[in-house]
């Protein structure tokens, strides 16, 4: 049986932001909005497509170690990218 994007996208995201977004005092839920493409991005870790550039950041991530809920001392960026061929994620 073929996961659903959709599905496999709330899995990852919860996966990923949880913990993080966690211990922050903002109002719950956050809306990210999910960028579709009908071209695949290149695989080459370098994610200058334009399409990178549309999808939502997530940015708001916070500590766990060694000073939890503070801000991140690198800056870190999410963004996703779904189509029919599959679920892209771009982490800087």
């Amino acid at each position: 049986m073929r996961a659903c994007p959709w599905s496999i996208l709330a899995a990852l995201t919860t996966c990923l932001l949880a913990g993080s977004l966690s211990a922050q005092a903002a109002p719950w839920p956050r809306v990210y909005r999910l960028s579709t493409t009908d071209t695949a991005p290149v695989l080459d870790g370098a994610l200058r497509e334009s399409v990178w550039t549309r999808a939502d950041s997530i940015v708001d991530f916070t500590q766990r170690d060694p000073d939890e809920g503070q801000p991140v001392s690198e800056r870190t960026v999410l963004r996703f990218l779904a189509a029919d061929a599959g679920l892209w994620v771009g982490i800087w």
